[in-house]
């Protein structure tokens, strides 16, 4: 039988491989699993934030970047966010 699985299970499923790549010294594929857990709809910034087992992902620039994408109310509002028209 197909067993369908959830969008949510999806994104638990992503968030903990990069929690496990994180715990290894993992980085790039740590923020890789965790870019596709919020392209997936994770949106919880505070259980990224407090997450011991993402806290060598802390000091990457891109761990900041997918973070504020966790923010963002619109898609594209992190896309925009860094857009100074002046």
């Amino acid at each position: 039988q197909n067993a369908k699985i959830s969008n949510k299970e999806i994104r638990a499923l992503l968030y903990n491989i990069a929690c496990c790549h994180s715990r290894m010294g993992q980085q790039e594929l740590a923020l890789g699993a965790l870019q596709q857990c919020v392209d997936a709809g994770f949106k919880d910034a505070d259980t990224i934030q407090r997450d011991p087992d993402l806290s060598s992902l802390k000091s990457s620039p891109k761990f900041a970047q997918i973070l504020e994408r966790t923010k963002a109310k619109n898609p594209l509002d992190w896309i925009l966010s860094g857009f100074n028209p002046e």
